[in-house]
């Protein structure tokens, strides 16, 4: 009982951190970023499973690779996201003003 409650606890902070940069991030520039590659994996002993999608982007010249990893209760779902988007597709992102090395994936990215 404790596990299953640990999952939505895990899965519940996550979203919280994701919506709070989001809206920190609404003012920033916007970009297009393109897919790298995409995995999912369990929560393992304690957590909720995650699909993650590594992109990259340029700003003025410079070109730069991160990251955003979006939580799942089950991992079936994390699967299914992480088939969803394919390598080479583009997406928006929004680059932080004086570092653009920190960047934020538009929300209709985070809910295809």
């Amino acid at each position: 009982m404790g596990l299953f409650i640990d999952i939505y606890i895990f899965y519940a902070a996550r979203i919280c951190i994701r919506v709070i940069k989001l809206l920190m991030s609404c003012s920033w520039p916007l970009t297009t970023a393109t897919v790298l590659s995409t995995e999912s994996e369990g929560g393992g002993g304690a957590g909720c499973s995650v699909a993650t999608v590594h992109y990259e982007y340029m700003v003025d010249t410079q070109k730069y690779s991160d990251y955003f990893e979006k939580p799942f209760i089950l991992l079936s779902s994390a699967e299914h996201f992480a088939h969803t988007i394919r390598k080479g597709t583009t997406l928006s992102v929004r680059t932080k003003p004086g570092n653009a090395s920190v960047s934020i994936p538009c929300l209709s990215y985070l809910h295809p």
